[in-house]
């Protein structure tokens, strides 16, 4: 077995294995972390949409509220339902009644921002998002990733290597395998 064959296979299985890590337990609870940042900043988001609606519920504006809501859903296309419903639980916006939304698991996250000013409730905005775009990005770049690290595994064991390089890297093998006792290279 020459030293090409001796140095690829260690680099074959430590790629096997990272690849391994990275598909089956990296990659899915990295995806599950962007994913819970994303509904984060949705959460935020209608934080401030909600707050913004308080002045326009105590002055019974509807149609501001209709044209505000309307161009906030427009803007977001990943909002699958967007409502608003008074204290009383009447739909305020849309008008029509909101079909219910099919389920999609892991796919769909329902949020409830209560709104309210001073201690009394003034309605509540609900929103169905679905991240199903954002996760196929994501696995997507995750994936690229990864083939990016096997190509990059690849090329260095395609790699040429001259006399003296052999060398070294056959007494830095020879170190390893020996388990570093009293070795050096020169």
């Amino acid at each position: 077995m020459n030293l090409r064959v001796k140095l690829l296979i260690p680099v074959l299985l430590v790629s096997a294995a990272m690849g391994g890590y990275m598909q089956l337990l990296w990659t899915p609870k990295v995806l599950r972390q962007n994913e819970l940042n994303h509904v984060s900043l949705i959460e935020r988001h209608l934080d401030s949409v909600a707050e913004g609606l308080v002045p326009l519920l105590l002055a019974d504006n509807l149609s501001t509220i209709h044209e505000n809501l309307g161009a906030l859903q427009n803007k977001n296309a990943d909002w699958s339902q967007l409502s608003l419903h008074d204290e009383h639980g009447h739909q305020i916006y849309p008008l029509a009644p909101m079909p219910a939304a099919a389920d999609a698991p892991g796919q769909l996250h329902r949020l409830v921002r209560p709104i309210g000013y001073l201690g009394s409730p003034l309605g509540e905005l609900r929103v169905v998002v679905s991240l199903e775009a954002i996760n196929r990005m994501d696995r997507a770049s995750h994936q690229s990733m990864l083939g990016m690290l096997f190509l990059a595994l690849a090329a260095i064991g395609a790699a040429p290597i001259d006399a003296t390089t052999a060398q070294r890297l056959g007494l830095l093998l020879l170190c390893f395998i020996m388990g570093f006792q009293n070795a050096t290279i020169t």
